[in-house]
């Protein structure tokens, strides 16, 4: 899995588009690590071009989830979780957290705070 370095400004984590697009290459998910974020970020780009950002800390014990085909596992314990963070295996028994994802011309935001 890709990572990216962002900035985390008043709660917020803008992204531009076209060097988020550059990033992602012909993926589907990207993960966005940024100083004072309270955890790694999936941002996952949907079919239809949008976006959705998802906590990539396993609700169990703290491990990075892994994007796969259809589900994010957990590489430490075998958490599974569907696309939206909800949990579908344990022993993780909480949904990853979802941030919500705004757009602004030329680029997107992960809401955080």
């Amino acid at each position: 899995m890709l990572s990216y370095q962002a900035a985390l400004v008043e709660g917020r984590v803008p992204l531009d588009l076209s060097e988020l697009e550059m990033a992602l290459g012909e993926g589907s998910g990207i993960l966005i690590r940024a100083p004072g974020l309270p955890e790694p970020i999936l941002l996952l780009r949907q079919s239809d071009g949008s976006f959705q950002a998802i906590g990539a800390q396993c609700t169990h014990l703290g491990c990075t989830v892994q994007p796969g085909t259809h589900f994010l596992i957990c590489p430490c314990h075998g958490s599974t979780f569907d696309l939206e963070g909800s949990v579908v295996r344990g022993p993780a028994q909480r949904p990853l957290k979802r941030y919500r994802v705004e757009t602004r011309p030329g680029g997107i935001e992960i809401v955080v705070a």
